[in-house]
């Protein structure tokens, strides 16, 4: 226990000044672990023992029908899918062949043999050699020294699938209540939700999971969506509001409900660190890191079901509408709308 205590203290120590992204378990079960220089790397250009895992996916390409399925096997991304699609399958949520659940076994076991296990109460740093072990000398060199990874972790029953882009100084722990969430800085296990957090969904779920009438909650995760279909609220690099499809691995589709001094409502984007409001055109946004008096908003809650979503301009509350543009969908704040909006925790 003193020799664990002292390593644990050493390692702590260094954090900070070594080029090194410490991913830690708290889960109550194993994880696997992968991390590669983005989404889009090329991993199959990469990876030794890429023959394992393309083995698995041709498994499921043979053995299940699902009409989201990648084409093919070369990012980080497209093994993403294939897992999501394969936790699915196993869980009876999915589209299914012949052999479904051989298929589904064989890639998540193709992919626990390739990934990085970490038991629960370990750790591991994500940039070290020892752990880029399924990387070939090239791939090892790109992840070692980059500034920033992708890190893709699974649990150990297949029923959790995150990925996500860390710093090089960043550390993270995987916690039991389906989040992973920043390290303090210079620690292992000191959790610091505030400063990054990224939802870890069962996903084997598919959306929508509820009638979209979940309780408003200060400090719960949700998604918020066009009641009774899969089309959500997404945060987009421009820091627009789009409406999209729901898809597992996107983290600019969770909010965390806040309230402010005035006991206003807010939500803040998992995936960008701003809040939901309006903009001067109107339209809803997200693109402030405070919430304020543009970012405050109501929702009522409607007899059929579902909640009706309005901000706050001067002394009015107006709602809003799911409105289309060349880009796509978005949200319209007008005087009058039918748009029912569902709220589903996470």
């Amino acid at each position: 226990r003193n020799t664990c205590y002292a390593s644990q203290k050493n390692t702590e120590q260094n954090m900070g000044a070594s080029h090194s992204v410490y991913m830690a378990n708290s889960s109550g079960q194993d994880i696997y672990v992968m991390a590669s220089l983005n989404p889009d790397w090329a991993i199959a250009d990469f990876i030794i023992d890429i023959a394992l895992l393309f083995s698995g996916v041709e498994e499921i390409k043979a053995g299940v029908s699902a009409a989201d399925l990648p084409a093919t096997l070369s990012s980080l991304k497209d093994l993403f899918d294939f897992l999501k699609i394969a936790a699915q399958v196993l869980l009876g949520t999915a589209a299914a062949g012949s052999r479904p659940a051989d298929a589904a076994l064989a890639l998540l076991d193709a992919f626990k043999k390739t990934a990085v296990k970490i038991p629960d109460q370990d750790y591991k740093d994500v940039h070290s050699d020892n752990f880029l072990n399924y990387l070939n000398a090239d791939g090892v060199a790109s992840v070692a020294g980059a500034e920033t990874v992708s890190v893709m972790v699974l649990s150990g029953d297949a029923k959790q699938l995150a990925m996500w882009n860390s710093g090089s100084d960043a550390s993270w722990i995987a916690t039991d209540y389906k989040r992973v969430v920043r390290s303090k800085y210079g620690t292992i296990w000191h959790q610091d939700p505030a400063a990054g957090t990224v939802i870890w969904p069962d996903i084997y779920k598919k959306f929508p999971w509820g009638n979209g009438n979940d309780q408003l909650t200060a400090g719960n995760t949700y998604i918020i969506s066009i009641r009774d279909t899969d089309k959500v609220f997404v945060a987009d690099e421009m820091r627009w509001l789009r409406v999209k499809h729901y898809d597992a691995k996107n983290q600019a589709q969770y909010w965390r409900c806040t309230d402010d001094s005035s006991d206003k409502v807010g939500f803040l984007n998992a995936g960008t660190q701003y809040f939901l409001g309006r903009d001067v055109y109107q339209n809803l946004a997200c693109y402030a890191p405070e919430q304020n008096a543009w970012e405050r908003l109501t929702l009522t809650a409607l007899l059929a079901g579902g909640y009706r979503l309005s901000a706050h301009i001067d002394d009015r509350i107006c709602p809003t509408l799911l409105a289309n543009d060349s880009e796509g969908e978005y949200m319209r704040v007008v005087a009058e709308s039918s748009t029912v909006i569902g709220l589903q925790v996470v």
